[in-house]
């Protein structure tokens, strides 16, 4: 995440870069045969941010300017002085920011009572001297002096005089109520809340450790400390929403969602447009995605086991773990790394007092910038170091001086795609588990997607309603989980844990630029497959325009595709799925599902282990399905189980036969019976209606008819001993029909039919 507010016009400084590399290389190794690059001319100043420390907030030194400036101005100055006098206003300002940003670290490192005081102190000094500052810079723009302001600030001045609009005193109070109000949030997520159930009280850290209880017994204490959580914090969102819809409104938009998209994020893409993108991520992304989360839980080379050497690393095994791929990158960006160690510019330590918050915060004074993140000690805290670099690089080398709103969505491209870069040297990061960490990277990216979306269509609503009630807001997050396919989330009842998301109290409608980010960085991921370092240098062009240009016109200038534009998603989801099969669960070719039907649901069941092919590389999806290799891949996706100890002996099933196993599992779990007493007909195929029955058996179905066969014109021909079960595989959605609206209950089935309904089960069926 980048954190930048309202913030100082950013007039061009050259770095120190020289004099803080000779630092750099004296503390650390140096790297070898880096990628030579010649991209940037910025570099960071010298800094040593342990050495960094705030005091009160005092904008002495920016009043001080600003009354110099004010003099020139009424003085009749000449251009020059008053471009230099803007300049060490600048300077003034920048210094004033890094302070405030010291301050910031420090709370989210250890928020006491005093550190909490002095940060809302901060943020209440930054916002009004941010203030004082936008009416000094317009009052130039407006003056005589204007053009050549605007031409020293590389903008026009139409736009200029649009983005430094300073905020009245209602308008000032309104941001004081939004402090207090996020503050009170964070109060709201640390406290530690008590609940009552079965003959005992519960806090977290007791379920936590607890090993008494099942599974669904921790579940059921899990949902009534959501809901405890949620109880405290929802209702003050209920008062923001009040707030910012308020302030929204004062600046001459409809509600905070139409003001945040244009004024906060600088995006030029507009809410109706984010519309047709929620259609189509819930249309395609969702699917891909629950295809990967479930083939990784299958797929034995993809499990989380393969990533233990990442748990539990200090602060310098991580950064040391990602140093030497940054040359692979950019020879500068290596450099820039050794620079950050060196300056101490990353906090990414275990520390209980933090709270959990990871973002990259700008230092202006040196034109630097300072990471910071509370890590999982898993493989997460890699890749958002990784994540962060990006924000962090921009930050320190981008050559474009920001003179407008900064765009987050073009910020998060900046941090996901080098995340994705990242992939090409899992293997040697990780070694054998480097798979399983590209997996669990584009499963996040997916997941940004989705929930980027979700969040986003849920306080769009949520501002654009404007009165919901906490009971509505619950509501609204539990209809729309169910719609983009995650119900359960962040650890239970979406409409109970949406609170946990801090962006949703701190920064509404940020979560849309994980989303769009993502989308562009799976792109460059798949255009990376053929040309790496033609991806690489793409990135690092886009990192050097900066961020003050909206996401549409930099995916055009990188030559990138718009995902607002219809149709797109659903081409990126299926290239990202065909470099799944081949680059992650590395399938076979399968040359006879090329352009078939069932192709994707076939690769899928391969991936998960479920269906083979045969033993020249074709899957043979046309084939009749024979009953053993039903229970087959029935007994598979029950996890292979052994078959209790009493015998299950058929004449035409030898011991040895690689289905036995799965034929006295199936008999013995209920699901499937012999053919008579002696035999079970291995090789003989198995109906519609007959794989309906065995499904519904396995599922324990009580029976009864919902009359889903009636929509069919031939559910009348369903054999009257397989209605129940066919009806409740129709009524699930497991069973569909085929082509002409009928159902087909005796027809027999083939693999490729299976494999879809395998998929369907696995991914959309609970």
């Amino acid at each position: 995440m980048k954190k930048k507010t309202h913030g100082p016009i950013g007039l061009s400084r050259t770095g120190a870069r020289i004099l803080a590399l000779l630092l750099a290389l004296s503390l650390l190794s140096t790297t070898a045969l880096a990628r030579e690059t010649d991209i940037f001319e910025a570099w960071p100043e010298q800094v040593d941010f342990s050495t960094l420390t705030y005091g009160e907030p005092d904008p002495a030194l920016l009043y001080a300017a600003q009354a110099k400036l004010e003099a020139a101005l009424t003085g009749g100055a000449e251009t020059e002085e008053i471009l230099e006098l803007c300049g060490a206003l600048d300077e003034a300002y920048d210094q004033f920011y890094t302070e405030y940003a010291v301050c910031s670290v420090a709370y989210y490192r250890d928020p006491t009572d005093q550190v909490t005081q002095d940060y809302l102190a901060w943020s209440e000094a930054l916002t009004e001297a941010s203030n004082s500052y936008t009416q000094s810079v317009r009052a130039v723009l407006q003056s005589e002096y204007g053009s050549a302001l605007a031409a020293e600030m590389g903008a026009d001045l139409e736009t200029l005089l649009d983005y430094y609009t300073p905020d009245s005193q209602e308008q000032l109070a309104l941001l004081a109520q939004e402090r207090e109000l996020i503050n009170d949030y964070w109060v709201a997520s640390e406290a530690d809340y008590t609940v009552t159930w079965g003959d005992r009280t519960w806090t977290q850290a007791e379920l936590n450790g607890d090993d008494t209880l099942s599974a669904d017994e921790a579940g059921e204490v899990q949902d009534l400390l959501n809901q405890a959580f949620n109880a405290a914090a929802a209702p003050i969102l209920v008062e923001m929403t009040k707030v910012r819809n308020t302030y929204a409104v004062s600046k001459g938009y409809d509600n905070y969602a139409a003001y945040a998209y244009e004024k906060v994020y600088g995006r030029d893409y507009t809410l109706e447009e984010a519309q047709q993108l929620y259609t189509q991520v819930k249309a395609w992304a969702v699917q891909l995605y629950n295809e990967l989360i479930t083939a990784m839980s299958w797929n034995s080379h993809l499990s989380s086991k393969q990533l233990d050497c990442l748990y539990n690393l200090t602060q310098e095994e991580v950064l040391d773990l990602v140093e030497p791929y940054m040359e692979e990158i950019s020879s500068e960006y290596a450099d820039l790394y050794q620079y950050m160690r060196a300056c101490h510019l990353v906090d990414i330590e275990p520390l209980d007092t933090k709270l959990d918050v990871g973002f990259t915060i700008d230092l202006p004074a040196y034109r630097s910038a300072m990471i910071f993140n509370c890590p999982y000690g898993n493989y997460y805290d890699v890749s958002t170091l990784v994540h962060e670099f990006g924000h962090y690089a921009e930050s320190c080398l981008s050559a474009v001086p920001a003179t407008g709103v900064m765009c987050y969505d073009v910020a998060e491209m900046n941090s996901q795609m080098l995340e994705v870069l990242y992939l090409q040297f899992a293997d040697e990061m990780v070694g054998e588990g480097g798979d399983a960490y590209r997996g669990r990277v584009l499963y996040s990216m997916l997941f940004s997607v989705i929930t980027g979306c979700l969040f986003d269509e849920f306080q769009n609503i949520i501002y654009t309603e404007g009165d919901l009630t906490v009971e509505e807001i619950n509501a609204l997050a539990g209809r729309l989980a169910e719609e983009y396919g995650v119900p359960v989330i962040y650890g239970g009842d979406f409409a109970d844990t949406w609170v946990v998301v801090n962006h949703t109290f701190e920064s509404p409608m940020y979560y849309m630029s994980y989303a769009t980010s993502a989308l562009s960085s799976l792109e460059l991921l798949l255009d990376a497959r053929t040309d790496f370092e033609a991806a690489a240098d793409a990135y690092l062009e886009m990192v050097n325009l900066g961020d003050c240009i909206g996401y549409q016109e930099a995916v055009a200038q990188a030559g990138l595709t718009d995902f607002f534009q219809e149709g797109t998603v659903e081409a990126l989801c299926r290239e990202l799925r065909d470099y799944l099969n081949q680059e992650l669960y590395g399938l076979p070719a399968f040359p006879d599902l090329d352009g078939h039907w069932a192709a994707d649901s076939a690769r899928f069941c391969a991936a998960c282990g479920l269906l083979e092919g045969n033993g020249s590389g074709n899957f043979l999806p046309d084939e009749e399905l024979t009953r053993a290799q039903m229970v087959t891949a029935l007994w598979r996706m029950s996890g292979s189980p052994e078959a209790a100890e009493e015998a299950v002996s058929f004449a035409d099933v030898a011991s040895d036969a690689w289905y036995a196993g799965a034929v006295a599992w199936a008999v013995q779990a209920g699901g499937v019976e012999g053919v008579d007493a002696a035999h079970f007909d291995p090789d003989g195929t198995v109906t519609r209606e007959q794989l309906a029955v065995v499904l519904s058996r396995l599922a324990g179905c009580d029976g009864g008819l919902t009359g889903a066969l009636d929509g069919y014109a031939d559910g009348a021909a369903v054999s009257a001993w397989a209605a129940e079960g066919t009806d409740w595989a129709v009524s699930t959605g497991l069973l569909t029909g085929k082509p002409g609206g009928l159902l087909a209950p005796q027809d027999t089935l083939t693999r490729g039919e299976l494999s879809a309904l395998i998929l369907r089960l696995m991914t959309s069926w609970s």
